[in-house]
């Protein structure tokens, strides 16, 4: 078993840093057929961020707002808070600059 631990409060946003090391380590696990389960409390809030992010990252041109519609269309709910979409839509400014990171 090999697992990732973000701390990260209830109804709040990991940094930039966090996402990306978590978005790509979710990438490379994926990519070599291995199984990603995400999960907070209520697996809403911190778990739709999380996800929206990777959406973000794997589909090029989707934007914050459309992951986060799909997020929600499959867990509704998801992304809970201001905070959290505010990350999610800054996540997607920082993949625009910085394209192969």
């Amino acid at each position: 078993l090999e697992y990732l631990h973000l701390k990260v409060e209830d109804y709040g946003a990991p940094s930039l840093e966090q996402l990306d090391i978590t978005v790509d380590y979710m990438k490379r696990r994926i990519d070599s057929g291995k199984p990603v389960m995400v999960h907070c409390a209520a697996g809403k809030g911190r778990t739709g961020t999380i996800l929206a992010a990777y959406l973000l990252k794997k589909e090029e041109n989707l934007g914050a707002e459309k992951a986060i519609i799909r997020i929600r269309k499959l867990r509704p709910g998801s992304v809970q808070s201001e905070t959290q979409k505010k990350c999610i839509e800054s996540y997607e400014q920082y993949i625009k600059k910085h394209p192969n990171s």
